[in-house]
């Protein structure tokens, strides 16, 4: 019983992870969606701007796991 309640922690707390991901991905969208024009303009930039703020939060995510799992 006891490991049944640490998975649904664990699977709760990846799901808020996730929320938090997703948030912040539409916090970025909801700015960027109001300059189209400019942004198909320089779509290569900013491709190369989402995928290296993805990597940091990919890379923030595997540590923010790695502290948690020590504890």
């Amino acid at each position: 019983m006891s490991r049944r309640g640490d998975g649904a922690k664990r699977k709760k707390g990846g799901e808020s992870w996730f929320q938090i991901l997703l948030w912040f991905v539409l916090a970025l969208l909801i700015p960027l969606s109001r300059d189209l024009p400019s942004l198909l303009k320089g779509v290569s930039m900013s491709l190369l701007g989402i995928a290296a703020i993805v990597a940091i939060i990919i890379m923030f995510l595997s540590s923010a796991i790695k502290i948690v799992r020590e504890y």
